[in-house]
């Protein structure tokens, strides 16, 4: 942790301008990507619309706001019946991004927010429908490789989240997109 602060501390204006970070930048990334709760459950499909903007920089480390704004959808087909279930999640996360100047920048979350879930089951017999509102955590460790003030591809090989709608569930995914700092 002592660490961290360190790095967060040291300032960027103390840096010559050509070597300068972009100090309170703002990024955009859209990210595709999968997740499951390996119990059984389908795959689930991902899209990911996400901005963030630097709280603190430092020279070494920055401290960003990101607010991912997910839709996951997932279904199946058993025995003639069909289950769908969709869920928009919003979960407003602390980055903290290493190396800001680099063209391989680590970054890891840690977020709390909401989720919106949506199940319908049918057959030719019957159908329902509900819609459940709860919270959820999200965590996920990920990497921007590209121009730290410009076009970036993302790579977020793990992330968590944690739903509390009724009942708890956990799943475990990973997503690939694409961003662009400005």
């Amino acid at each position: 942790m002592q660490i961290v602060l360190a790095l967060l501390s040291t300032p960027a204006h103390a840096l010559p301008p050509d070597r300068r970070g972009p100090v309170g930048s703002e990024s955009f990334t859209v990210l595709l990507g999968t997740n499951t709760a390996f119990d059984g459950d389908p795959a689930t499909f991902r899209l990911t619309l996400q901005g963030d903007t630097d709280l603190v920089g430092g020279r070494d480390a920055r401290l960003a706001l990101a607010v991912p704004v997910t839709w996951m959808t997932s279904g199946e087909h058993r025995f003639g019946v069909s289950f769908r279930s969709s869920v928009i999640e919003i979960p407003p996360s602390l980055r903290l991004r290493l190396l800001p100047r680099l063209p391989v920048r680590p970054y890891a979350d840690l977020g709390l927010g909401v989720a919106i879930a949506s199940t319908d089951t049918g057959s030719w017999l019957f159908s329902d429908q509900s819609q459940t509102v709860g919270w959820m955590t999200r965590s996920a460790i990920g990497l921007e490789l590209g121009d730290p003030r410009g076009l970036f591809f993302a790579v977020e090989p793990f992330s968590m989240d944690t739903y509390h709608l009724g009942a708890d569930s956990t799943r475990v995914g990973a997503m690939l997109g694409l961003g662009s700092r400005f």
